[in-house]
């Protein structure tokens, strides 16, 4: 008996504790994909040591004044860090090297992946975990990569690099080259990944990879790199693009030519045209001005976002024109949202929540 009243007595501070600090997660982290926080209490002896990282400085001086008022005389040890961590030192930036850079939900292979990031993608790290590095990416997604496949640099270094001449890979996919007669790769490369490229030779362009690897990539395949917003999308380039991806699988937080899911095929779409779009679906949904479509759907303009869903919106599309879109399902394939259309799609009808409308005619 004595030893369950005792763990009843440990176990009163730490739920309320705990308690306590899920108030402040609601209260100063609204949508927990774009900020990180990570806290725990440990009895040691007579007393109770707190520690946790977070990037929201409110939310570390909440839980700190929520461990004093709990735990009282009894609080130990308190380690409570506001990322990025301060032993990442100058390094304070990084891009992504790979062609591809899986984000886990937690530093394992075996966990969810929650996104992708593509080459050239410049990242902020946050803090290391083995050979794990929790990263933000520039719309604030948050997840886990390996190390190997980011290159760190300083504020400086990373400004040197940005502000050079850049392009973008424009092709679904294709290979850089060592040499310009093609004869051996150095890596492969996808949609919507960054170079820094240099003079021709031989028919190719030399190119320069964000880790510092030399190569080369046939000209017509890059196209200018611009900031998203410095230009005016054309709705009928989002649509040829979106076309042109036709048959790319539905993979679970995929965001590249490897493998879309729906919200990352139109993240991919609109950023390839200069729309920096937020990660999610619901996040999406937030942007751009509502269209109160026809019964025909006829007013309804090519480029312009559906969203799907019952309860919550779950699913995004690009429309077509009209009754017919394009999105990530199985495959990136085309539906229809009209009956006497071949391809019509009434699971997507019934649960058509809104359109919105974030491009404007040039």
């Amino acid at each position: 008996m004595l030893p369950l009243l005792l763990a009843m007595f440990q176990a009163a501070p730490l739920t309320d504790f705990q308690n306590r600090v899920a108030e402040i997660e609601k209260a100063t982290i609204p949508d927990k994909r774009l900020e990180f926080l990570q806290v725990e209490a440990v009895k040691q002896g007579d007393k109770w040591e707190v520690k946790g990282d977070t990037t929201v400085a409110a939310a570390r001086d909440g839980i700190l004044e929520a461990a004093r008022a709990v735990f009282g005389n009894r609080l130990g040890k308190v380690e409570l860090r506001v990322l990025p961590d301060s032993s990442l030192g100058e390094k304070t930036e990084a891009l992504i090297r790979v062609s591809v850079a899986p984000m886990r939900r937690t530093p394992r292979h075996s966990a969810e992946m929650v996104d992708q990031v593509v080459m050239g993608t410049p990242v902020r790290p946050l803090k290391e975990e083995g050979s794990w590095l929790l990263i933000q990416t520039p719309y604030r997604y948050l997840g886990w990569v390996e190390k190997l496949m980011v290159t760190r640099l300083t504020q400086a270094e990373l400004s040197a690099w940005t502000t050079g001449p850049l392009a973008r890979y424009s092709r679904p996919s294709g290979t850089v080259w060592a040499h310009f007669d093609e004869t051996e790769p150095v890596c492969d490369i996808v949609l919507s990944c960054v170079v820094r490229p240099g003079p021709m030779q031989g028919g190719l362009t030399a190119v320069i990879l964000p880790d510092g690897r030399k190569g080369f990539l046939p000209p017509d395949s890059l196209s200018p790199f611009t900031v998203a917003g410095h230009h005016k999308p054309n709705p009928a380039d989002v649509v040829r693009l979106a076309l042109q991806l036709r048959g790319i699988p539905y993979l679970w937080g995929g965001n590249s030519t490897k493998g879309f899911d729906c919200s990352g095929f139109t993240q991919t779409v609109f950023g390839m045209n200069g729309v920096a779009l937020p990660r999610d679906a619901d996040q999406q949904a937030a942007l751009g001005t509502k269209v109160e479509s026809s019964a025909d759907f006829s007013n309804v303009k090519a480029g312009d976002l559906l969203f799907f869903g019952k309860d919550r919106i779950t699913h995004v599309a690009i429309s077509l024109g009209g009754a017919r879109f394009i999105h990530a399902s199985g495959d990136v394939h085309i539906k229809s949202l009209a009956p006497h259309d071949k391809d019509f799609d009434s699971e997507r009808r019934d649960n058509l929540q809104f359109i919105k409308r974030v491009l404007t005619e040039p």
